[in-house]
């Protein structure tokens, strides 16, 4: 606890638990007091993986016990940067573009704290403490490029990377993504009752180029993703 005050810079991590006699209520799950009292801040590192068990993005805020409680990411980047009010990307749940496993630098804690670690080491560095060992469980699934399984500490170093960078993907609204599904679907059905079955087949396979092009240019050039495989 006074090694953390000292510090001044030290923000610790949190969880969520269920809520007791309660269906789907979570409550944060702090570290412990002394910790917290002498601590910089503290933020949540809840991961939660899509359909496909796959971890590509992360909740910036996350709604427990009447409160947002924000990602340990931004309160750790407004104390490095001394930035009350970064913000980080404007979506609430921004993809991550992860970087392969072993891209960020390591230290083993037990050199650390055997002092031999030179201290200018970390020097104006963001420094990330957690688990890496496989037999601790703390490892997500992650795309292919990034090599399939990765720490949690890593995964946590690629979205602080990211907001760094302005590297992070925003996901399209699921209303607009609906909405220009519709409209394209609704366009094909048109062009198959009005036109022959080869114009018809030719106008199918502009639609899935035209999809994977607009799909394509949002993603590289303006950072949004907007998913097409369900209309094509």
């Amino acid at each position: 606890s006074r090694a953390i005050r000292a510090s001044g810079q030290v923000v610790l991590a949190h969880h969520f638990v269920p809520m007791p006699n309660t269906v789907d209520e979570m409550v944060p799950a702090l570290p412990y007091a002394p910790f917290l009292e002498a601590a910089a801040g503290t933020g949540h590192v809840a991961v939660a993986a899509d359909v496909d068990g796959v971890v590509r993005r992360f909740a910036m805020a996350f709604e427990a016990a009447g409160q947002d409680w924000p990602h340990i990411s931004l309160v750790a980047l407004r104390d490095a940067l001394g930035d009350p009010d970064f913000a980080g990307p404007s979506g609430s749940t921004p993809l991550v573009p992860m970087h392969a496993s072993g891209a960020f630098r390591t230290v083993s804690a037990a050199d650390v704290i055997a002092g031999t670690t030179p201290p200018d080491y970390f020097k104006g560095q963001i420094v990330l403490v957690g688990a890496t060992a496989q037999g601790l469980g703390d490892r997500y699934s992650v795309a292919e490029h990034a090599g399939r399984l990765m720490p949690d500490v890593e995964i946590q170093a690629s979205l602080i990377s990211s907001l760094l960078q302005g590297e992070t993907i925003q996901p399209v609204s699921n209303t607009l993504a609906q909405v220009v599904l519709i409209l394209v679907i609704a366009a094909l059905f048109t062009a198959w009752w009005k036109l022959s079955p080869a114009a018809s087949l030719r106008a199918t396979g502009i639609v899935i180029l035209g999809l994977l092009a607009v799909s394509l240019i949002l993603l590289v050039f303006a950072g949004f993703w907007l998913p097409v495989s369900g209309a094509i």
